[in-house]
């Protein structure tokens, strides 16, 4: 189970969520709302120390004490699948272990709850149904009943940027970089993660260099060797890509290169998965998912929230409809002209070419907006290709759990700024012609939701109601 693990659910409803974990070489996944299901959980120690101080409390009465149990959740629920997972947190789904159900036994808790086959599965069923769709594919040959012990050749290098506030903050993202460094560098040869710490308060300085120091010198079993991390002092904003630029000469040491946000967690998330099936893409990315933004009370009250603008990399979306439940289901990558910075793979030889040219403007370095090199990447990843038989950027759908900690303050001061960068890389020769495809694509996707996409793109390619539909072929429409 991955690091940190709290609540480990061994069952679901969801046919769909079976299916992927078929096709997984991971044990593990991060839970989702989706994953509907209280059949079969476990709860370790660290969990129900969490559900006690969340849920317990006493108060005095004139014969003593009495218990009192009461949970104020951070978010509507609709249903217990999310409260216990949510409540707990730290909680892991399942892939191929599974507790089954029949498919024609009721809940004894409550009568009326009679099984709806149209929704219940068992997972033997799904499992014997994908199997015989499958049956001339090597790729599935019930590795999901066994733990690969895949260990990586390619060098992998990891580079992120975290900001600071507080001694909570700073407890929390240790434990974050601890756990994802570990649960991803274990499946390489070498691996290096470099992360560098921005500080907003100076009485807190001495604090974060002495815990960087103690958790990740390596010096004993429970400190991580493989981290490095640089601690800046700064209130301001900063450019993210500030700290790749420092980082380019290391990138000749290692085959991968790996830019992710902080709140984009490795833990949970099926990376050798991810590696086996970005295949030779020069470049690729997953989806994300906030769970709290998937749950059932949120969907109902997505007219008034303020959601992601490339919802098309939004996962649970992708659950919703045929073509795009395939792919997630089946886990087959699309290649796109545009892949979003928040967790994004590097061929490590294009990182240094790329990164070279696009950073070596004084002023886009010395901003305080990032915005502008992912829509660059993909289309020169293309041309740098010679042989031109490597895709420039795959969209892997699988999931990296996304735990909004909303370090960066978007005011209209930083949509400006970013507009700003935009501009300024469309000035440019060579960079305006990389946009150029990722403009396209934006147009298609941007601000709308995958419904919305398919008939955009069904109307592009003059797809009758009829005919199947393919996001790939109107990603090609677009890529040069």
């Amino acid at each position: 189970a991955p690091s940190g693990w709290k609540i480990l659910q061994f069952a679901t409803m969801m046919p769909k969520v079976m299916k992927q974990g078929i096709h997984l070489h991971d044990p593990f996944v991060s839970w989702q709302p989706y994953h509907w299901s209280t059949r079969a959980y476990m709860i370790n120690r660290a969990g129900m120390r969490t559900v006690m101080e969340k849920a317990y409390s006493t108060s005095s009465s004139m014969g003593g004490k009495d218990d009192v149990w009461s949970v104020v959740l951070e978010a509507p629920m609709v249903v217990s699948d999310e409260a216990i997972y949510t409540l707990v947190g730290d909680a892991y789904t399942s892939t191929g272990l599974w507790i089954d159900s029949f498919d024609n036994v009721n809940s004894t808790i409550q009568s009326n709850n009679v099984v709806n086959k149209d929704i219940m599965h068992s997972y033997s069923s799904i499992t014997a149904h994908v199997t015989e769709s499958n049956r001339d594919n090597d790729a599935i040959d019930h590795h999901h009943h066994q733990i690969d012990t895949l260990i990586f050749e390619e060098s992998l290098l990891v580079l992120m940027n975290v900001r600071i506030r507080d001694t909570k903050g700073l407890k929390r993202e240790i434990e974050r970089i601890k756990q994802d460094s570990h649960d991803v560098c274990k499946f390489h040869r070498r691996c290096k993660w470099k992360v560098n710490v921005v500080v907003v308060h100076q009485d807190m300085l001495s604090s974060v260099r002495k815990h960087a120091s103690s958790e990740f010198s390596g010096t004993s079993e429970s400190q991580s060797s493989n981290v490095e991390a640089l601690i800046t002092l700064s209130a301001e904003p900063f450019n993210k890509f500030a700290f790749v630029e420092k980082s380019i000469p290391l990138m000749a040491d290692y085959d991968l290169v790996l830019l992710k946000d902080n709140d984009q967690r490795i833990s949970g998330f099926p990376w050798r998965t991810f590696l086996l099936q970005k295949k030779n893409a020069i470049i690729s990315g997953p989806l994300r998912q906030s769970a709290h933004e998937a749950l059932l009370g949120m969907a109902m009250e997505k007219q008034h929230m303020e959601l992601q603008y490339f919802q098309f990399h939004e996962a649970h979306e992708w659950f919703h409809y045929d073509w795009s439940s395939r792919l997630i289901t089946e886990v087959v990558p699309t290649e796109v002209p545009l892949l979003e910075m928040y967790f994004t793979l590097f061929d490590a030889e294009f990182a240094r070419y790329f990164f070279r040219q696009v950073l070596s403007m004084p002023e886009f370095i010395a901003g305080s907006n990032s915005w502008g090199p992912d829509y660059l990447w993909c289309q020169a990843a293309r041309e740098w290709d010679d042989d031109g038989d490597r895709p420039g950027c795959y969209l892997v759908p699988l999931v990296s759990s996304h735990e909004n900690s909303q370090q960066i303050e978007k005011g209209d001061a930083f949509v400006a700024k970013g507009h700003e960068n935009i501009d300024r890389f469309k000035n440019h020769p060579k960079f305006g012609k990389w946009m150029k495809p990722a403009f396209a694509w934006n147009r298609i996707v941007g601000g709308k939701n995958l419904l919305q996409i398919e008939r955009y793109c069904r109307g592009k390619l003059k797809l009758k109601k009829e005919d199947s539909f393919d996001v790939q072929s109107c990603s090609m429409l677009v890529i040069k």
